[in-house]
């Protein structure tokens, strides 16, 4: 009806997390069945907004716009354009989302309309690609799209390694995708780009140490960061985290208890405490 048309509708620019995991079904022979759904391909085009598959995700929405318009309704097509505005942020075309915004505007509310407002203003501003990507990328991680950040940041970073920021949110973004191969190579360019780094250097460290085991690595870093800021607890942490791994049980417990007052890192003080609990454990079990 003209009133719900004309109706408001308060929405955001990020979009909630899926309802349900579609990956583990058969999802061929499951979008065939249900390729009528409207709800169906929305899933669809958010599932693949998710996994940085932007071309497939285009088709998909206008698919479940089309849908939503054979169905006259109203906020259906509203939630189809909302995706598609975010759609065209991601690929950095930002003179069709303003274009696509000005369609929107009667039905988004002022808030929301502001927002978006604000993201093509801030592009329009911009004229070299990488800041354009910048812009986009941190749309997207606030979104939590971390493929889509991974997507947008990775050639920009390996223009500019020696930048701080990219190379946090980059490695951030490859993490939260559990691209693990993908952050430590970042984490290394940038160390490479910036040797006399001791954040650079703990962060190798750790990396080595967690992620990717290698214990002896995960030493070097350590050695190489405590050297540049003796001041850091962190990395006589990670050298005593070593120290356990490798079975020297008893005295990386003790040097994590005398460590762990001088922590301020929260992650860090986390870790010490279940290692201590997990080796004070191990040690009573080992001794009945």
């Amino acid at each position: 009806s003209k009133k719900e048309s004309e109706k408001k509708v308060e929405v955001k620019p990020v979009m909630p997390a899926a309802k349900e995991d579609i990956t583990n079904t058969d999802m061929a022979s499951f979008f065939k069945i249900a390729k009528d759904s409207y709800v169906v391909n929305l899933e669809k085009a958010r599932y693949e907004i998710e996994k940085g598959d932007l071309v497939a995700a285009v088709k998909t929405i206008e698919i479940a716009d089309k849908l939503a318009r054979n169905n006259k309704n109203n906020r259906n097509i509203l939630e189809a354009q909302i995706f598609k505005s975010l759609i065209y942020i991601y690929s950095c075309e930002f003179q069709k989302f303003g274009k696509h915004l000005m369609t929107l505007k009667p039905a988004l509310s002022t808030e929301s309309y502001q927002s978006f407002l604000d993201i093509y203003s801030r592009a329009d501003s911009l004229k070299d690609e990488d800041d354009l990507r910048r812009l986009s990328a941190g749309v997207a991680a606030g979104a939590g799209h971390h493929a889509v950040v991974v997507s947008l940041l990775k050639p920009v970073f390996e223009k500019n390694t020696n930048d701080a920021l990219l190379y946090s949110m980059l490695s951030e973004a490859q993490f939260n995708s559990f691209d693990y191969e993908g952050a430590g190579e970042t984490l290394k360019k940038f160390v490479e780009s910036n040797p006399e780094s001791s954040e650079a250097n703990f962060n190798m460290a750790r990396f080595y140490l967690t992620a990717d085991y290698k214990p002896e690595l995960a030493r070097v870093y350590a050695n190489k960061a405590s050297e540049l800021n003796p001041e850091d607890a962190r990395c006589a942490v990670i050298i005593a985290l070593t120290d356990y791994s490798e079975g020297k049980i008893e005295e990386g417990i003790k040097r994590v208890k005398e460590l762990m007052p001088t922590l301020k890192d929260s992650s860090m003080k986390a870790i010490c405490q279940r290692l201590i609990s997990d080796g004070e454990k191990a040690s009573k079990d080992s001794s009945k």
